[in-house]
């Protein structure tokens, strides 16, 4: 942004990145436990790195993540949380996606995941909102991502039943 890198050393900087995350999240045993986390991004979002640092944080705190990438249709995110039976989708934006259109994906994808499923949305956009639409969790800073998985693992404790 302040022009200091070149295209192709932005370029360069991503793909280490990348690999220095995957490397560190498969040290990490796969542990099949909840919450289940989809993660991704809406089309026009190229926030890998976002999603593969969320990711990292996530898998040593025994979350099961189940990453679909970049850029993945609206109507593919409801079926993936569905088909995985996912009980959080995390949406990455950056700085750069516009904030009207990111407020109406959250708000059209919020009504079409089931009522259990949360919905997380996170990165630099994501300062950017005054109020998070209705039934969306937003996450301002990657630090976030603890006390947000904390959350929802206190509210979907199951519950004894009654005899």
């Amino acid at each position: 942004m302040r022009g200091e890198l070149q295209v192709f050393e932005h370029h360069l900087y991503a793909e280490q990145m990348q690999r220095v995350l995957r490397s560190a999240i498969n040290a990490f045993p796969r542990v099949f436990a909840t919450p289940k986390i989809l993660l991704t991004t809406l089309p026009g979002e190229h926030a890998v790195l976002d999603l593969l640092m969320l990711e990292a944080v996530l898998a040593p705190e025994g979350a099961f993540c189940i990453p679909l990438g970049i850029e993945t249709p609206q109507d593919d995110i409801r079926r993936a949380a569905l088909a995985h039976q996912a009980n959080v989708v995390a949406l990455a934006f950056s700085g750069s996606f516009p904030l009207r259109q990111a407020i109406d994906a959250l708000t059209t994808l919020r009504h079409e995941l089931a009522p259990s499923v949360t919905l997380w949305a996170g990165g630099e956009m994501a300062r950017r909102l005054r109020k998070a639409p209705p039934g969306v969790v937003v996450l301002q800073d990657l630090p976030q991502a603890i006390p947000a998985l904390k959350t929802w693992r206190s509210q979907s404790v199951p519950r004894p039943r009654a005899l």
